[in-house]
C-alpha cells in the first residue's frame, strides 16, 4: 500500500481530515435535532461508523509505513548480498567468439577486418543470449 487507498483516490491523511470534518458536522447535526429520537439514533450510527473508519485509515498508515520499512531494508539486505556476491564472482561473462570477422574496404579499396566478438548477442531469443541477459538481470 503506497499511502493511498488506490491510484484515484486521496492520500489516506487528508481522507481521515475529511472523516473528522464530516464527524464535526454530524455533531452539529445532532445539537440542533435532538427531538427526534429516531434521527438521533441515525445519527449517531453514522458517526460511529465514520469514527471506525478514520480508525481503520490511521491503522492502514501505519502498516503501510511499516510495510514500506520492512521493505526498504528487504531492498537493502538483497542489495548488498548482490554485491557481495558479484564481488566474489565477478558479472557473467559474455563469450567472445574470435571466428566471426566482418570486412570493409577503405578509401583505398583495402580490406579491413573487423573482429565481431560478440555478434551472438544480436540475436535475443537465442538461447545462449536469453540465458546471459538472465544472469545480467539476476545480479541487478
Amino acid at each position: 500500500m503506497s499511502g493511498t487507498t488506490d491510484e484515484s483516490k486521496e492520500p489516506i491523511s487528508a481522507l481521515g481530515t475529511k472523516i473528522s470534518d464530516t464527524v464535526a458536522s454530524i455533531d452539529n447535526a445532532l445539537k440542533q435535532f435532538t427531538d427526534n429520537d429516531e434521527l438521533l439514533r441515525l445519527m449517531g450510527d453514522i458517526r460511529s461508523k465514520l469514527s471506525e473508519v478514520q480508525n481503520e485509515g490511521t491503522k492502514l498508515s501505519q502498516d503501510a509505513s511499516s510495510l514500506k520499512t520492512q521493505l526498504s531494508t528487504v531492498r537493502k539486505k538483497f542489495g548488498a548480498l548482490k554485491l557481495t556476491e558479484v564481488q566474489e564472482k565477478g558479472y557473467p561473462k559474455a563469450r567472445r567468439d574470435k571466428t566471426v570477422v566482418d570486412v570493409y574496404k577503405n578509401g583505398a579499396s583495402e580490406d579491413v577486418k573487423v573482429n565481431d566478438a560478440y555478434r551472438w548477442l544480436e540475436e535475443p531469443d537465442s538461447q545462449e543470449t536469453r540465458a546471459w541477459i538472465e544472469q545480467q538481470v539476476d545480479i541487478c
